[in-house]
């Protein structure tokens, strides 16, 4: 049951959600519930629909376990995105405002041109698309959009936090496209490994692991709220873990458990943090 969750994304749309709620605590700004559920339900279209084009683009049975199960269940995975699709519309809040919905319609530009590129990368034999940059990009933003907006203008801080963010999402992509490579390249998937290669690749996150937490480090000695610091670096220190000790992860896709599952880090701190105050 858990397994199959993980293969539809479910862990993912529920990290950016977590996301969210970490950059409106920081911005201390209070959001309806309605708007995370959104954020839940597009992160899974947007997810469930990248799958299901790798699965349908590849002819012969899949080498990942995720690609498999799309194949598998292809036609109802489908239907349930196209259902899922039409009721994020409805549930879009009659009183998001102008600015709101024109951002997030930016937004949805971006997500659209993601595909696109994935479709022109598949016709150039994947040599001009990062894919992990664009998606590291729309999941940064998509996180940040409606606390940003509410908060704006946001002090210097908060552009911190979101880069923070967004190398995050784009070592962990980097991470599991080397953890992949294997299966990336037999099923022919736009990675990362096909745009800079295994060894550039290896170098990038040698240099960006070992920066970001040393960046954590910094802030939770130059901000107040200092926690949200040190949520980053405990999230920052899993991957390292995985880049450095990779072996004992790649059995049953633990990598991707633990990669995708930091985003819950910042989720997990709040529910703690509510049952402690309800205890006291």
């Amino acid at each position: 049951m858990i397994r199959n969750l993980r293969h539809l994304s479910i862990d993912v749309a529920l990290g950016a959600s977590s996301m969210m709620g970490l950059v409106a605590a920081f911005l201390e700004v209070k959001i309806d519930a309605i708007y995370y559920f959104l954020l839940f339900l597009i992160t899974w279209l947007i997810y469930t629909t990248d799958h299901l084009m790798d699965a349908r683009n590849i002819p012969h049975e899949a080498n990942t376990p995720r690609h498999r199960f799309h194949q598998k269940y292809y036609k109802p995975i489908l239907t349930a995105a196209i259902i899922g699709f039409f009721i994020f519309i409805v549930l879009i809040p009659r009183d998001i405002g102008e600015d709101l919905l024109r951002y997030a319609l930016v937004l949805s530009g971006l997500v659209l041109l993601y595909f696109l590129s994935l479709i022109w990368a598949r016709r150039t034999q994947f040599r001009y698309v990062l894919k992990e940059l664009f998606i590291a990009l729309c999941y940064t933003v998509g996180v940040s959009l409606v606390p940003v907006f509410l908060a704006w203008p946001v002090h210097y801080f908060a552009w911190l936090l979101l880069f923070r963010i967004f190398m995050l999402a784009l070592s962990n992509l980097f991470l599991f496209s080397m953890f992949e490579i294997h299966p990336d390249v037999k099923d022919k998937h736009p990675s990362a490994i096909k745009f800079l290669g295994i060894n550039m690749l290896n170098g990038i996150l040698h240099v960006v692991l070992p920066m970001q937490a040393l960046g954590s480090f910094v802030l939770m000695y130059t901000m107040e709220n200092w926690q949200y610091p040190l949520l980053i670096l405990i999230m920052n220190s899993i991957l390292m873990l995985l880049f450095y000790f990779p072996k004992p992860f790649k059995k049953n896709e633990w990598y991707r458990v633990l990669g995708d599952g930091i985003f819950l880090v910042p989720g997990i701190y709040f529910l703690l943090e509510k049952v402690i105050e309800l205890i006291l």
